[in-house]
């Protein structure tokens, strides 16, 4: 009976001691000024399902009259992102202090088995990567002693992919205290809101860094929640890299089952009455992406999340 006693209690001791290594790592090799904000996201993520906590938008519904329009009093969270993204609904920025949610009634996906690879995105790759015949166009793997002019990885400087986003969709600085005032989406209670989904495995970034210069020259990041990837922004510093990013993307999902992309607005080309092309179609239209009406697309997110599959 001792014998067993004496075992139970240094097992506790040994589960306390654990316990505060693990905090000590969260709250220590974290950045500064996100040391006590990252260890409360670890110890928040460990004690609630985030399915079981009150949805802010379960009485809101979307108002088609004004493109889809949710909502512009929930403010930004752990909470509110989770449920928004969850239920088919995403932010398209805040005025500095409270979010602006949309399901408009058409929603762009890019379906895999659409997916466009254009002749001269092919030709670049040629030139510009190694292993360019292997199983994937966007293959950067290094051969040899020699390394490709490019290099795709995943989630190594997810807090850069951001901002250099936010650099590529503002003209201006990008010092934190100048962030709202800018107009983009990508503001710093947004910023603040996608490193904690980062810390608590949430938000994903696909980066393509230039092995010459050594920089992140391009790359795309997204929420990645209840198993559906929600594509966010994308960039490009180095031409076709925003592609190379995307495209490693979508054979990185598709590899684990998955079957599209969640890209909320897909901007088609606009023709007039004649035929004439007034305006090109964004870039996602070219790679194959369209807009479905919402509740299909409702429908492709709940069978997708039924399945939770990883990233």
């Amino acid at each position: 009976m001792l014998t067993r006693r004496r075992n139970l209690i240094v097992a506790g001791l040994f589960t306390a001691a654990s316990a505060v290594v693990a905090f000590w790592s969260a709250t220590t090799l974290a950045a500064p000024n996100t040391r006590l904000s990252a260890s409360c996201d670890i110890v928040f993520s460990s004690w609630f399902n985030y399915s079981e906590l009150k949805n802010p938008f379960a009485d809101k519904p979307a108002d088609d009259e004004l493109d889809g329009l949710v909502s512009t009093s929930v403010p930004f969270s752990l909470n509110s992102i989770y449920h928004a993204y969850s239920n088919g609904i995403f932010s398209w920025g805040d005025d500095g202090h409270t979010a602006v949610w949309y399901s408009p009634p058409l929603r762009g996906v890019l379906t895999f088995d659409h997916l466009h690879v254009s002749k001269s995105y092919k030709k670049w790759a040629r030139k510009n990567t190694q292993n360019h015949e292997d199983q994937s166009h966007y293959i950067t793997t290094p051969t040899g002693d020699k390394k490709p002019k490019y290099e795709v990885r995943f989630n190594t400087d997810f807090q850069q992919t951001v901002r250099n986003a936010f650099k590529a969709h503002s003209s201006a600085s990008t010092d934190a205290d100048a962030i709202d005032d800018l107009e983009t989406w990508i503001t710093s209670g947004y910023m603040e809101s996608a490193f904690k989904l980062h810390r608590l495995g949430m938000a994903k970034s696909v980066e393509v860094w230039n092995n010459q210069t050594e920089q992140m020259v391009g790359g795309l990041y997204g929420f990645f929640i209840d198993g559906v990837f929600a594509g966010e922004s994308m960039f490009s510093f180095e031409a076709n890299t925003s592609k190379m990013a995307f495209y490693a993307l979508v054979e990185r999902l598709k590899a684990k089952g998955h079957t599209f992309i969640d890209i909320q607005q897909v901007i088609e080309p606009y023709e007039d009455e004649a035929g004439n092309q007034i305006e090109p179609g964004g870039v996602t239209f070219y790679l194959g992406g369209e807009n479905i009406p919402r509740d299909d697309f409702l429908d492709r997110l709940r069978k997708q999340q039924s399945r939770r599959l990883p990233f």
